[in-house]
């Protein structure tokens, strides 16, 4: 029984872990620096398209009023809780 087990050989392979190549620049950090911030800075979030799209958005538009952003913000719900069923609903082609 000792034979047998002596002439099968472990196929363990051995796996070394390096750490990361500080040469190589970090594509995700913290944003401006802060860790403490809670929000990372990538490539998506911090491009001027995405800024810009945030930007135009009607919570972020700040010469508009508040009544009115909330007005935009609601016609534009109502529209996608109400449009499908309008449009496509079974009561399409009745006559109100």
């Amino acid at each position: 029984a000792n034979r047998a087990r002596s002439s099968r050989r472990s196929h363990a392979r051995v796996v070394v872990v390096r750490a990361a190549d500080e040469k190589k620049a970090q594509v995700i950090q913290p944003l401006n620096g802060d860790p403490f911030i809670g929000m990372l800075e990538t490539p998506v979030t911090s491009s001027p398209l995405v800024a810009g799209f945030l930007a135009g958005l009607p919570a972020n538009r700040r010469a508009v009023s508040p009544v009115l952003r909330g007005v935009e913000i609601g016609l534009a719900h109502g529209y996608l809780l109400l449009g499908p069923f309008l449009a496509l609903g079974p009561l399409r082609d009745t006559s109100a």
